[in-house]
């Protein structure tokens, strides 16, 4: 075959042509590469962890704590000895609250695992706080022992605070607000997700064996 400039110029204006509408295919979005596993994993993991820490129960709480500080002291009578009444003593009405939250900052890729069901394994529901509002707790009944120095007193005080708090910890726990968090998890968490994912969802928690469907 003969190539004539005539047939040159044809074959490069359809090279042109063909190279012209590729170029215009891709960049018309006509071409979409596809998402690979990874990529969806990661878009699904970046809505999860813009949650960050979610607070799911808060239980607000009243407990009534009594403390004593017993005196050393005694005064010398001679014939006997009695206490010289310096025993420090409180009765705290400690008002407060206590948090449980499920931190979604520690869900990974690996947790995520893929197909026409998304299953999301989650951490499991922690007590994210507990704290006392001094604002709306009060002392009941507050004695101070004579001779008590101002350090000794302020750190009565403080004790009485934080068993107070430690009791308000306990009490939530055994009143099962990680159970609730749980249950608060699957009402709050699914619907979310599977708008995210476009699919069905499944989510357990980490160390638990039953596995809740939407």
């Amino acid at each position: 075959m003969i190539f004539t400039p005539k047939i040159i110029l044809r074959i490069l204006l359809w090279a042109l042509l063909l190279v012209g509408g590729v170029v215009l295919w891709f960049n018309s979005g006509l071409f979409v590469e596809p998402t690979t596993v990874n990529q969806r994993h990661q878009v699904l993991l970046k809505e999860i962890e813009a949650l960050g820490k979610l607070e799911l129960v808060k239980y607000r709480m009243q407990d009534v704590v009594e403390i004593e500080r017993l005196s050393k002291r005694y005064l010398d009578l001679g014939i006997f000895r009695i206490q010289d009444g310096g025993d420090s003593r409180a009765v705290l009405i400690a008002a407060g609250e206590a948090v449980a939250c499920i931190d979604l900052l520690k869900v990974t890729t690996s947790d995520i695992i893929d197909g026409d069901t998304l299953v999301i394994q989650l951490p499991k529901p922690e007590l994210c706080y507990h704290k006392i509002d001094h604002s709306k707790s009060r002392f009941y009944d507050l004695k101070r022992g004579i001779g008590l120095e101002d350090k000794e007193f302020n750190q009565f005080i403080d004790t009485a605070y934080a068993q107070a708090e430690a009791q308000m910890m306990k009490s939530a726990l055994e009143g099962g607000i990680l159970e609730e968090a749980e249950e608060m998890a699957y009402k709050i968490l699914l619907p979310l997700l599977n708008k995210v994912a476009s699919r069905p969802v499944i989510i357990y928690f980490k160390e638990e064996d039953v596995i809740r469907l939407n």
